[in-house]
């Protein structure tokens, strides 16, 4: 396996706002769940 730069930048699409997109998906998560379960902390 090879380390070496990006050669594209994302610019359209959902990740474009985000670096990292298991951030986006576990805080998309996060938020369904509380929901989901009617519980505010969430």
């Amino acid at each position: 396996m090879r380390n070496r730069a990006t050669a594209r930048l994302v610019t359209r699409g959902p990740f474009r706002c985000t670096r990292n997109p298991i951030y986006l998906g576990y805080t998309l998560a996060t938020i369904a769940f509380g929901l989901v379960t009617g519980n505010s902390w969430f």
